[in-house]
């Protein structure tokens, strides 16, 4: 994951997907409203996703619950590429 025109890398488990957004665990703190481009270690889906940061909560010391939603749209079929 990271910032439009930053090379900075920060990694990021995923613990929610839908067609609308993603829900991520981190390290970092970033603010609501921050654009982000995650980028899935995966050959199913190979594009970036842009994400909106809608929600950030702190759920154990330096351990972030980051709510994002796609800015680009996100097909149920990619979904089902990912989940299948």
């Amino acid at each position: 994951m990271s910032t439009p025109g930053k090379e900075q890398r920060t990694p990021a488990r995923i613990v929610d997907i839908s067609v609308g957004g993603i829900g991520l665990i981190l390290k970092e703190r970033f603010e609501e409203g921050t654009q982000l481009v995650v980028r899935l270690q995966t050959t199913a889906i190979t594009r970036p996703l842009p994400v909106k940061v809608v929600h950030l909560v702190e759920i154990a010391p330096e351990f972030y619950l980051l709510g994002g939603a796609f800015t680009t749209p996100f097909s149920t079929n990619d979904l089902h590429k990912l989940v299948s």
